[in-house]
């Protein structure tokens, strides 16, 4: 109970303490006017609006070297190139480079993309030389391809 009392009573001395602090009288408007032309009246200090302008001109370019660098991150880059993957192939399975024109044309007749296509699928090397679409020497080769796999 005794603590609840003073509790109470410190509350109470600190409310009025605070009411004490605000002025109760409004200004009048002489005294407003007064304090906004003193105010307006100070010369301004160009460092702080100096200062204040490089800052924010630092945040834009921090912002955009940030936002490049984010969009350079995001780019992909090609691991494998077509052509580089040709001449591995063609050393794994020792073909000649006349083997790999023929491969080619053949590969261009059928309307393949790559003449990768005919060496990883031999049914499309069979069907080649079944319809009798390509010249003998490819056919030779589709055959020769397609005991491999």
């Amino acid at each position: 109970m005794k603590m609840s009392l003073m509790l109470a009573l410190l509350s109470l001395a600190a409310i009025t303490a605070h009411a004490a602090d605000v002025p109760t009288v409004a200004p009048t408007q002489e005294q407003v006017l007064r304090s906004i032309s003193e105010n307006l009246g100070e010369p301004t200090d160009g460092g702080k609006l100096l200062a204040a302008l490089c800052a924010f001109v630092a945040v834009v370019i921090l912002l955009v070297l940030l936002q490049s660098r984010r969009v350079r991150s995001i780019e992909v880059k090609v691991l494998n190139h077509p052509g580089k993957l040709m001449k591995e192939v063609t050393k794994a399975v020792d073909l000649s480079p006349m083997q790999v024109k023929q491969l080619k044309s053949l590969a261009s007749r059928l309307g393949c993309k790559s003449p990768l296509t005919l060496l990883l699928c031999p049914s499309i090397a069979k069907t080649a030389v079944s319809s009798g679409d390509a010249k003998a020497p490819a056919d030779d080769r589709a055959q020769a391809i397609s005991q491999k796999q």
